[in-house]
């Protein structure tokens, strides 16, 4: 089962698609570290720009990024774009601060940032995962970086982050393994536990989100900051 409404990606994407729909027609938007571009398809009336440094991860299409290029570098002149993207990246940059102070470089005066980061997530795409984002931290990053005004919005509460979670707990149980006796044997065990602990349980849990107010313990956060 993909666990895209679950783990916060079904919320960044809407919220990117959301977000680009509300542009003036024939905006410059940049997709920072695009990776294997995601919102290509969304940006009808768009001018869509593509960076990254294509060392990701081998299975994403590099053939359609734009320009190679290190964040911390942008190659590009200021205020060349009305809007930048970067989702889920900022985890992985070794001098996130440098990335944001450069993005907002290339960024109109009045243009808009959207991004977002992880606050409680296991390593992912090791040894390049280095920093988790409270909004506090965001905040700071977007204050030095020279931006005029910013909203922070939690990507679901303490409920949300469970069900995330829980849905990942067959990759402990369920360890990939060639022996054709043990994945017979198994088999039914893990449809079971697809059906009521995946399934049942993590989207009752999801359903239950609405209960936490404070927002404290969040799979993560996205972000819109203003030049």
């Amino acid at each position: 089962m993909k666990n895209l409404k679950l783990d916060g990606r079904s919320d960044i994407i809407k919220f990117i698609r959301d977000e680009l729909g509300k542009l003036p027609k024939g905006s410059h938007v940049l997709d920072a570290a695009a990776g294997d571009p995601d919102y290509q398809v969304r940006v009808d009336g768009h001018h869509y720009h593509t960076v990254d440094l294509c060392v990701g991860d081998i299975n994403w299409r590099y053939n359609l990024i734009n320009v190679i290029g290190n964040l911390e570098q942008l190659p590009f002149r200021d205020a060349s774009f009305d809007a930048v993207i970067c989702t889920e990246v900022l985890e992985h940059m070794r001098d996130p601060q440098t990335v944001l102070n450069e993005i907002c470089r290339v960024t109109k005066k009045g243009g808009k940032v959207f991004v977002s980061a992880p606050m409680e997530k296991f390593v992912h795409q090791a040894p390049y995962d280095f920093f988790r984002y409270t909004p506090y931290g965001f905040a700071r990053l977007f204050e030095v970086a020279g931006f005029s005004s910013w909203d922070i919005m939690p990507i679901g509460g303490y409920f949300r982050l469970m069900a995330a979670q829980i849905a990942y707990v067959k990759t402990f149980l369920f360890p990939k393994s060639d022996n054709l006796f043990i994945k017979v044997l198994r088999y039914p065990i893990k449809i079971l536990f697809i059906v009521f602990i995946e399934f049942i349980l993590a989207h009752i849990l999801y359903l239950l989100d609405g209960l936490d107010k404070k927002r404290l313990s969040t799979i993560g956060h996205k972000a819109i900051a203003v030049k």
